[in-house]
């Protein structure tokens, strides 16, 4: 990290610190243009030509494949790129990261017996998981190492990683928690304290969701767990010090939970 790579020095540097911040995206996804072009606060046709650009660039960890992009090497690209972020870029990535990551799985509104093999017609407003998993990555980013952000406000990094792991969990039901599975560990480590509170106050509402994720479990063969991701997450916390007793208390309130 101690030399600029020359993929970091060009007059796009700011374009492609946004593909930093999304981390993935497919070009023929309708809602994936218009999250790009909402973050970057750029027509995404302009934006799109620059990282076409980038992308040719010698060591470039911007890759793309029949029109999937993903940036590579994201902690790499976050150390050197972090300094063409503003305070306005996170704001919109925030607004952004919580329309992408509360879409609910479709397969979740069919009957339990039918979500193996259900048909789910193709919605092409839906995120495709590219961009869902990238955005979970710059969540965690922000959180994790706010220092790479030096053009940003004191504290903006790690405040709007633990709001956008706030207002994407606060009052969502079970199909939204379901839906993260995997993800919940990366929005976990983006703002830990806010995620352990968001599953508290989850745990003592009634109906609860965390509940609901239990009773969604099916036994048919090729069954969906609804409940792994979350736990995977808490396992991720608990090998922090400071936060073992509190995760230890919540697994728990799950144990006592689980039918």
């Amino acid at each position: 990290l101690s030399l600029m790579p020359e993929w970091t020095q060009g007059s796009d540097a700011a374009a492609l610190a946004v593909a930093e911040l999304l981390g993935g995206w497919n070009e023929n996804n309708p809602r994936d243009r218009a999250e790009a072009e909402s973050i970057s606060g750029n027509a995404f046709g302009e934006w799109i030509g620059l990282m076409r650009e980038a992308s040719l660039r010698p060591g470039t960890p911007l890759n793309a494949r029949d029109g999937i992009w993903r940036f590579v090497s994201r902690y790499e690209g976050w150390m050197h790129l972090g300094l063409n972020l503003s305070d306005g870029h996170l704001m919109r990535f925030r607004t952004g990261a919580v329309r992408v990551l509360t879409e609910r799985d479709p397969r979740l509104d069919l009957a339990k017996e039918e979500r193996a093999f259900g048909y789910v017609e193709r919605n092409e407003h839906r995120s495709s998981r590219h961009l869902r998993e990238g955005i979970a990555e710059g969540i965690a980013l922000l959180g994790s190492h706010p220092e790479a952000l030096t053009a940003c406000s004191v504290g903006k990094a790690e405040m709007t990683a633990a709001l956008t792991v706030r207002d994407i969990l606060t009052d969502a039901d079970w199909r939204v928690w379901s839906s993260l599975g995997e993800l919940l560990a990366l929005l976990a480590e983006g703002s830990p304290d806010a995620y352990l509170t968001c599953i508290e106050n989850a745990m003592a509402v009634s109906p609860s969701p965390i509940t609901q994720l239990f009773l969604e479990e099916s036994s048919e063969p090729f069954g969906q767990s609804h409940i792994s991701g979350l736990l995977w997450s808490l396992e991720t916390l608990a090998w922090v010090d400071a936060l073992f007793v509190r995760v230890v208390t919540i697994l728990g309130e799950l144990a006592i939970r689980d039918p």
